[in-house]
């Protein structure tokens, strides 16, 4: 088992002929499942259609090390180091998480204390992010995860981009990203930008304050990526405090100049 703190988080990739333990899932972000210790089956054909699938399967993982090593944050999942094994790649993981925010959100375990606190940390996150020239370009519950203490973890980077991003949305997009997507990713050739980041964001939130783990539940996601591109959005729920509410229809403005930076949601200590 490979447990909290006992890498150096300065290692690199290595081999070794020590058998690794795949440990306790706590998350699924969009390219491979995230463990304790995180097989990333880089070289493993098998799991890929056709060359091209692969060769990008190859290149999300390759971009999502060169990423996590770069980054450190209280509200980033950290990583520790990669290691190669029978001819697969190992990613392995800081081991705090308990499980995404999805799992929490249908639930009635999040009071509106803890949901605005979760927002904030959320874009604490997305601030450094943002700060370091980092676009997540695939913020969505699943890829938020909470400690046992409730403490958020961001994660799946595995699309994440350098700034300028320009990335061409294919047909057939994964049904749990499109409902999270900004209106400008859906026309011509979408570039993604810290301001689509921070409308995913507030489909984040909005999920929190209805207490639902999937935008546009009732309709498929082309449905859903027609609506959010005409300006449709979900109902905030009656009840909902004003200035959550405030900050969800901040961020999901139709217009991206109009959205808020993430240290707009960050209060600040006078």
């Amino acid at each position: 088992m490979v447990e909290d703190g006992k890498h150096d988080s300065t290692d690199s990739t290595s081999s070794t002929n020590s058998p690794l333990a795949i440990d306790e899932l706590v998350g699924t972000p969009t390219s491979s499942a995230v463990y304790r210790t995180r097989l990333l089956l880089m070289h493993d054909a098998a799991k890929a259609s056709s060359p091209d699938q692969l060769e990008r399967r190859q290149n999300a993982i390759r971009r999502e090390i060169a990423i996590l090593q770069q980054l450190r944050h209280p509200h980033l999942i950290q990583f520790h180091k990669t290691r190669e094994e029978n001819g697969n790649l190992y990613i392995i993981m800081e081991t705090t998480a308990k499980d995404s925010l999805t799992a929490f959100v249908e639930s009635s375990g999040l009071d509106w204390s803890t949901r605005i606190r979760v927002g904030q940390e959320v874009a604490r996150g997305l601030e450094y992010l943002h700060h370091s020239s980092v676009i997540h370009q695939d913020l969505r519950s699943d890829n938020v995860l909470l400690t046992k203490s409730m403490m958020v973890k961001l994660c799946g980077f595995g699309t994440a981009q350098r700034r300028p991003a320009s990335t061409r949305i294919l047909a057939g997009s994964a049904d749990a990203t499109v409902r999270w997507m900004a209106p400008e990713l859906f026309i011509g050739t979408p570039m993604h930008s810290t301001k689509s980041d921070i409308f995913a964001f507030g489909m984040v939130l909005w999920q929190m304050a209805a207490k639902c783990s999937l935008p546009f539940r009732s309709h498929d996601s082309y449905q859903a990526a027609m609506r959010i591109q005409n300006g449709a959005r979900e109902e905030i729920p009656e009840g909902t405090p004003t200035a959550y509410r405030t900050w969800i229809e901040w961020c999901w403005d139709q217009e991206p100049w109009k959205r808020p930076e993430a240290s707009t949601m960050i209060p600040r200590q006078r």
